[in-house]
């Protein structure tokens, strides 16, 4: 499964980059691809990032919010638009624990 990484950036140290690093490690570990904001570069203007984040939510299959996302408007607008578009919302904790959509070998 395809799986778009929200969680909030702004304000924290290093745009909270170790937490999504952490977490797209353990879904790839489940064989999942991950799309990730904190891969993108510094220096963007927020309006850029926000359109840019929006087309990976597209390529996307589900969206996995991270721990705090509740405090960022950015991950607010990804999940509202995940569910515009009819994908599943996730939670870290949640997708981990249940290992959903582990690809088959092969």
């Amino acid at each position: 499964m395809i799986i778009y990484l929200s969680g909030k950036m702004t304000g924290l140290p290093d745009y909270g980059r170790s937490a999504f690093e952490a977490a797209a490690r353990e879904l790839e570990l489940r064989g999942h691809v991950v799309l990730s904001p904190a891969t993108l570069p510094d220096g963007l203007k927020y309006e850029q990032y926000m359109r840019i984040d929006f087309a990976m939510v597209q390529e996307a299959d589900a969206i996995c919010m991270l721990p705090g996302w509740e405090s960022s408007n950015g991950a607010n607008a990804e999940k509202e638009f995940a569910r515009e578009l009819g994908l599943p919302v996730y939670f870290l904790s949640n997708l981990l624990a249940a290992n959903i959509g582990i690809k088959e070998a092969g």
